[in-house]
């Protein structure tokens, strides 16, 4: 029996931007003529995915994404511009507050209008109608025009409609954002219960990956009109995570290029970027000597390591960078490109009196020139942007413990762009100046174990490596322990009085706990590494864009706990000292 209930292959929806009001007018009727009238913005771009009878599948990406589009094609709101689309199922649609509700009629008047839509009508319309209103809890307000509903009033009494009958496939857009946790608690509970056995299909859209992470089994982030990433919650919610860091990237970068557009507005303006061909960091810092472009025949523009931009002459870009400082190597001038930090890239710019580089680099009559030295083998990548253009450069290697020097020509355009700024899923971030490389979790024994008993003590230890070759500092070190699967935060054990110092490159941290006092279940850990001082201030800049996080490392560890009824659903089992007392002896005022 097949078991796919939505099957869409390449879908597209492309809607028309005019420039005027009165051009969409004269589209319609097929009159508009000449170019430049409208543009063309594709919210869905080729999305191609199938959605599996009983699955819980939350979509998940930015405003404008794509995401509540492809929600309104599934539910046959709109018809896609291309592409093939199935849906075995009649949705139950719980779109936009305010899409499905008429604001002159009251709360009842439109569960049961609702109910009538669906072929449900007298004595079994009022039963529902009942549960509808007890699950709300909107008993005071039902008679009332739902216009004159608060949104969160209107959030519960449309969710509350829209579940009252077992739905085959319930589709919920953002909806359980609106109102309070005690209501989107019963929420999550019902659609829990709804989509229990298989018996009903779920997408769910929404900015709270977290809460969607604890709902769904499935997760589809979906980008620019694209699925970016379709994979298990655990999975896509690290990526959307580290996505923040390329945004802010792209920032730094986007600043970077306005700030030397303006300063050298006569001249050719380049930034060159630079990173391992993997995108992440090399495996040991790359000492750069030389990078300079080249003509043929010409004169050749070097980054001077001393210089500072806005100056006109070639040099370091330092934000959005893994810049060491100023040194010495092989005989040689240059700078680090470090093997830590927020950024896993290095960036020059350049502002060449030359107007025609980029004629002469997309002919071959120009290169881009690298000398570098790395204690590792290693394969690195480039970009330069100039004039609005973006090019590629071909990857170029560096042998260990040898002084390299590469000539980079552009990259034909019948290859691929070798430059990689791809999502880390892995579960890995901070500056990476410290580095987990082992886990283990000791029981009473002092044997490794998955397993604890509730009550017995137990210990953590962990192998790190220092990578920062500066660090020398008593660091705040925490290990979250989460429900596994989830995000809900049950403890925090923190220390703030370990030295971690590059003296000491590598060793093992140990946590030694006298008793688990977490409930039954199973757990995942988080090892959370950040400079002293962290955790006791405030922070305003997210953990994946923060210099002062070392190192975040999730799911690092998974265990599970048993033990007796009265640990079981709890987040927390204390103790303390109880005795009984004569209240005779006791002071106290009536």
């Amino acid at each position: 029996m097949n078991d796919v209930l939505i099957a869409a292959k390449d879908l597209t929806k492309t809607y028309r931007l005019y420039a005027k009001p009165s051009y969409k007018f004269l589209d319609v009727l097929g009159l508009l003529r000449g170019q430049g009238k409208y543009t063309e913005h594709h919210a869905l771009n080729g999305v191609s995915l199938e959605i599996r009878r009983g699955e819980k599948v939350a979509l998940i990406g930015r405003n404008g994404a794509g995401k509540s589009t492809l929600l309104k094609i599934i539910t046959g709101v709109t018809q896609p511009t291309s592409g093939q689309l199935s849906v075995r199922s009649k949705a139950s649609a719980l779109l936009q507050i305010g899409s499905t509700f008429h604001p002159e009629f009251s709360g009842r008047e439109n569960v049961l209008s609702y109910l009538a839509h669906l072929g449900v009508t007298g004595a079994e319309a009022e039963q529902k109608l009942l549960d509808a209103i007890e699950f709300s809890e909107l008993e005071e307000y039902i008679d009332q025009p739902v216009k004159s509903y608060s949104t969160g009033m209107s959030a519960r009494l449309m969710f509350s409609t829209s579940t009252i009958i077992q739905p085959e496939l319930l589709v919920i857009d953002e909806i359980l954002s609106v109102g309070d946790a005690y209501f989107a608690k019963k929420s999550y509970e019902r659609i829990e219960e709804l989509c229990s056995g298989g018996r009903t299909t779920m997408l769910l859209v929404t900015h709270d990956i977290y809460s969607a992470q604890k709902l769904c089994d499935r997760m589809i982030w979906i980008d620019n009109g694209r699925v970016l990433i379709d994979d298990v919650p655990e999975v896509v919610v690290r990526g959307y995570e580290d996505s923040i860091r390329v945004q802010e990237e792209a920032r730094l970068k986007k600043k970077t290029l306005l700030a030397l557009r303006s300063a050298g507005k006569k001249a050719c303006c380049a930034l060159v970027e630079i990173r391992e061909l993997g995108g992440r960091h090399a495996r040991a810092p790359i000492f750069f000597t030389r990078l300079s472009f080249q003509t043929a025949g010409g004169p050749q523009y070097s980054v001077d390591w001393k210089a500072e931009p806005g100056t006109g002459v070639a040099s370091i870009v330092r934000e959005g960078s893994c810049w060491g400082p100023l040194a010495e190597a092989a005989g040689k001038e240059g700078r680090e490109m470090l093997n830590h930090g927020l950024y896993p890239k290095i960036a020059v710019q350049f502002s060449i009196p030359n107007l025609h580089l980029l004629d002469a680099l997309e002919k071959g009559e120009a290169y881009f020139v690298v000398e570098a030295i790395s204690e590792e083998a290693v394969e690195l990548a480039a970009t330069v942007e100039m004039a609005g253009k973006r090019l590629s450069l071909t990857p170029f290697a560096l042998e260990a413990g040898r002084l390299t020097s590469a000539r980079v020509e552009i990259a034909s355009s019948n290859e691929k762009s070798y430059y990689s700024n791809a999502l880390n899923t892995a579960g890995r971030q901070g500056t990476g100046a410290v580095l987990i490389n082992t886990a283990l979790l000791l029981g009473p024994d002092g044997k490794e174990t998955f397993e604890l008993e509730h009550g017995q003590p137990a210990s953590f230890l962990f192998g790190y490596d220092i990578i920062d070759k500066s660090l020398h500092e008593e660091s705040d070190i925490c290990i979250v322990i989460f429900r596994k699967g989830t995000r809900e935060d049950i403890c925090h054990i923190i220390t703030r009085e370990l030295t971690l110092s590059f003296d000491k490159p590598n060793g093992t941290i140990r946590l030694d706990i006298e008793k688990i006092t977490i409930g039954v279940g199973t757990y995942s850990v988080w090892m959370f590494i950040a400079k002293h001082g962290y955790f006791i201030t405030e922070q305003t800049v997210f953990y994946t864009i923060n210099p002062d996080v070392h190192l975040v490392l999730t799911d690092l560890l998974e265990f599970s706990v048993k033990g007796e009824l009265f640990a079981r659903n709890a987040a927390f089992v204390g103790e303390g000292k109880w005795s009984l007392i004569d209240s005779t002896s006791l002071n106290m005022k009536k």
